[in-house]
């Protein structure tokens, strides 16, 4: 998820990293992985890498950047005016994959 360089990284880091465990769809081991992926020309990106179930996989691919997005505004000074998802497809198994995905609000 991306944010305005005004807008506190600490306190959006949170409300991700709580979307993500308050998910019953995303494991908590291994741990969601939040960092920052990119300082871009207007935002600054973060990088999730979460845990599912393989039956989980699509749902959650869809389903948790826009819970993000949505999420967000409530606490940003600067809602950046588009949305590019760029998810990153990672290795999977028959019982769990990986997801990872960036989201650029910028």
């Amino acid at each position: 998820a991306g944010i305005s360089y005004e807008d506190d990284i600490d306190q959006a880091m949170a409300v991700i990293e709580n979307l993500a465990k308050n998910d019953d769809r995303i494991m908590s081991e291994p741990a969601p992985v939040l960092a920052v992926g990119e300082l871009a020309d207007s935002s600054v990106n973060f990088a999730v890498r979460v845990w599912v179930k393989g039956a989980d996989y699509w749902t959650v691919y869809f389903d948790f950047p826009e819970k993000v997005k949505k999420a967000l505004p409530f606490l940003l000074k600067k809602v950046p005016p588009s949305v590019t998802n760029s998810p990153a497809i990672c290795s999977t198994t028959k019982e769990e994959s990986k997801l990872g995905f960036s989201i650029k609000l910028n």
